[in-house]
Protein backbone atom coordinates (compact mmCIF):
# COMPACT_ATOMS: atom_id res chain seq x y z
CA UNK A 1 0.00 0.00 0.00
CA UNK A 2 1.12 3.56 -0.48
CA UNK A 3 0.10 6.91 0.81
CA UNK A 4 0.46 10.21 -1.03
CA UNK A 5 0.00 13.33 1.12
CA UNK A 6 -0.41 15.81 -1.74
CA UNK A 7 -1.54 15.23 -5.29
CA UNK A 8 1.51 14.85 -7.49
CA UNK A 9 2.12 14.12 -11.13
CA UNK A 10 1.74 10.52 -12.17
CA UNK A 11 3.68 8.32 -9.72
CA UNK A 12 4.52 4.66 -9.83
CA UNK A 13 4.94 3.43 -6.28
CA UNK A 14 6.26 0.23 -4.76
CA UNK A 15 3.89 -1.27 -2.15
CA UNK A 16 4.97 -0.06 1.27
CA UNK A 17 6.50 3.17 -0.04
CA UNK A 18 5.37 6.24 1.88
CA UNK A 19 5.62 9.48 -0.03
CA UNK A 20 5.19 13.02 1.24
CA UNK A 21 5.70 16.20 -0.71
CA UNK A 22 7.03 19.24 1.19
CA UNK A 23 8.79 21.07 -1.63
CA UNK A 24 11.28 18.20 -1.76
CA UNK A 25 10.28 14.58 -2.15
CA UNK A 26 10.95 12.38 0.87
CA UNK A 27 10.81 8.62 0.60
CA UNK A 28 10.42 6.19 3.48
CA UNK A 29 9.73 2.45 3.38
CA UNK A 30 7.25 1.13 5.94
CA UNK A 31 8.22 -2.37 7.02
CA UNK A 32 5.68 -4.81 8.47
CA UNK A 33 5.51 -5.08 12.26
CA UNK A 34 3.82 -7.23 14.89
CA UNK A 35 3.61 -6.66 18.64
CA UNK A 36 4.76 -9.65 20.71
CA UNK A 37 4.74 -10.64 24.37
CA UNK A 38 8.04 -11.80 25.90
CA UNK A 39 8.28 -13.18 29.42
CA UNK A 40 11.58 -15.06 29.72
CA UNK A 41 13.61 -15.71 32.85
CA UNK A 42 17.37 -15.13 32.95
CA UNK A 43 17.85 -18.93 32.88
CA UNK A 44 15.72 -19.26 29.73
CA UNK A 45 17.74 -16.49 28.07
CA UNK A 46 21.00 -18.23 29.01
CA UNK A 47 19.81 -21.40 27.27
CA UNK A 48 19.20 -19.39 24.09
CA UNK A 49 22.70 -17.87 24.38
CA UNK A 50 24.13 -21.38 24.81
CA UNK A 51 22.61 -22.34 21.46
CA UNK A 52 20.08 -24.81 22.85
CA UNK A 53 17.45 -23.29 20.56
CA UNK A 54 17.57 -21.12 17.45
CA UNK A 55 14.04 -19.72 17.78
CA UNK A 56 11.70 -18.50 20.50
CA UNK A 57 8.04 -19.39 20.30
CA UNK A 58 5.92 -16.49 21.53
CA UNK A 59 2.62 -14.80 20.71
CA UNK A 60 1.07 -11.46 19.95
CA UNK A 61 -1.30 -9.81 22.46
CA UNK A 62 -4.21 -10.95 20.27
CA UNK A 63 -3.04 -14.59 20.35
CA UNK A 64 -1.23 -15.03 17.01
CA UNK A 65 1.77 -17.36 17.24
CA UNK A 66 5.13 -15.81 16.41
CA UNK A 67 8.54 -17.39 15.86
CA UNK A 68 11.40 -15.07 16.86
CA UNK A 69 15.10 -15.76 16.19
CA UNK A 70 16.95 -16.28 19.49
CA UNK A 71 19.70 -13.87 18.36
CA UNK A 72 17.10 -11.07 18.71
CA UNK A 73 17.45 -11.30 22.50
CA UNK A 74 21.11 -10.24 22.57
CA UNK A 75 20.33 -6.52 22.72
CA UNK A 76 17.35 -6.62 25.08
CA UNK A 77 18.12 -9.20 27.76
CA UNK A 78 18.66 -7.88 31.29
CA UNK A 79 19.68 -9.44 34.62
CA UNK A 80 16.16 -10.79 35.19
CA UNK A 81 15.62 -11.92 31.60
CA UNK A 82 13.21 -10.29 29.16
CA UNK A 83 9.73 -9.16 30.13
CA UNK A 84 7.46 -6.84 28.19
CA UNK A 85 5.60 -6.14 25.01
CA UNK A 86 7.86 -5.57 22.02
CA UNK A 87 7.30 -4.41 18.45
CA UNK A 88 9.03 -6.74 16.03
CA UNK A 89 9.83 -5.39 12.57
CA UNK A 90 10.41 -7.80 9.71
CA UNK A 91 11.03 -7.48 6.00
CA UNK A 92 8.70 -8.39 3.14
CA UNK A 93 10.16 -11.92 3.16
CA UNK A 94 9.27 -12.41 6.83
CA UNK A 95 12.86 -12.10 8.06
CA UNK A 96 13.58 -10.45 11.40
CA UNK A 97 14.84 -6.83 11.25
CA UNK A 98 14.49 -5.29 14.74
CA UNK A 99 12.84 -5.46 18.14
CA UNK A 100 11.78 -2.46 20.27
CA UNK A 101 10.16 -2.46 23.73
CA UNK A 102 6.79 -0.68 23.72
CA UNK A 103 5.29 -1.63 27.07
CA UNK A 104 5.35 -3.62 30.29
CA UNK A 105 3.49 -6.82 31.07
Amino acid sequence: MFHVKHQAPSLCCHPGLLISWHGVSQFSFAMPTIDIVLNLTAQQCRSYYAGEAEHIHTHSPDGRKVLLPARALHRIVGPSGVQGIYRMTYDDNGRFVSLKRIGAL
